[in-house]
């Protein structure tokens, strides 16, 4: 079984899969940590640090012995095969492959938009976000 992706469905379907002992699981995304994303405005106004809402895929996993995680960017995907190919070349093959890649922002082509929108979708956006914000001293 080849899965990408580990966000909140890739990462039920590992951990679901990972009960059964005969079933070998690949998990693979371009993260090697798994992000909350209902936590991403917490750490956007620095309410959370970015290790708060971000999880080890490794450590998630290190119970079970049929679970391999491998961190690439898939940049390509063939049905009939099942296989996932990563952006340096690495492809991976199973019986089944499930593609919980997740999603991007959608503009709907409004012009300027996606030049100047900040949207928070990752962990790296609400980093970013979160430079942006200023600072306030005070005197005394």
């Amino acid at each position: 079984m080849v899965i990408v992706g580990a966000g909140f469905a890739g990462l039920h379907c590992a951990m679901t899969l990972a009960r059964d002992e005969d079933v070998r699981v690949t998990i693979i995304d371009r993260n090697n940590y798994q992000q909350f994303q209902p936590l991403l405005y917490q750490v956007a106004t620095g309410s959370l640090s970015a290790e708060s809402a971000a999880f080890n895929l490794r450590s998630i996993f290190s119970r079970h012995a049929n679970v391999d995680v491998h961190i690439s960017e898939i940049v390509s995907v063939d049905p009939e095969t099942r296989s996932a190919t990563g952006r340096n070349g690495d492809v991976y093959q199973g019986d089944y492959l499930v593609l919980a890649a997740g999603t991007e922002a959608n503009f709907f082509d409004i012009p300027g938009v996606a030049e100047y929108a900040l949207p928070m979708y990752s962990l790296r956006d609400a980093e970013r976000l979160r430079g942006l914000a200023p600072t306030f001293e005070t005197n005394g």
